[in-house]
């Protein structure tokens, strides 16, 4: 099976392909500036979900996020995100400054564990020491 591509609309560059090699589907946009996306859109009676790769900065680090636009809200939320630049990924943000962050509420059903501290900002810092088996706080 050979490649197949379509052109949307050649001038702005976005491309549709099938590939047997190395396999899959290729959603293409080949617009050069910062803040290029090329999406795939999921759409319902109720709203659209978006996936998308996007591209920022003088780097053009891909960006990957989930958007989600409920009941013809036009703002949405972009629900997941993964920063390409930093490999930070968001729940709920669009800017995550850390590996993991969430804005907001967070549930585990079962253990969580730390190979380090526990810091809760500005408030407390809890510290377990294995060799003593004592968790230590300290107010800050």
């Amino acid at each position: 099976m050979g490649y197949f591509q379509t052109d949307v609309n050649n001038s702005a560059g976005y491309a549709f392909g099938v590939s047997a090699n190395p396999g899959g589907i290729k959603i293409e946009n080949d617009n050069a500036t910062a803040g290029s996306y090329a999406s795939i859109f999921f759409r319902s009676h109720t709203g659209d979900a978006q996936v998308f790769a996007t591209t920022t900065g003088a780097s053009n680090e891909i960006n990957f996020g989930i958007h989600l636009d409920n009941s013809g809200n036009t703002n949405g939320y972009t629900r997941f995100f993964i920063n390409g630049e930093t490999g930070n990924t968001g729940i709920d943000t669009i800017s995550p400054d850390y590996k993991f962050d969430v804005n907001g509420t967070g549930r585990f059903v079962g253990d969580v564990r730390l190979d380090s501290k526990l810091i809760v900002e500005s408030k407390v810092e809890l510290e377990y020491d294995p060799a003593s088996k004592t968790l230590n706080f300290n107010f800050v």
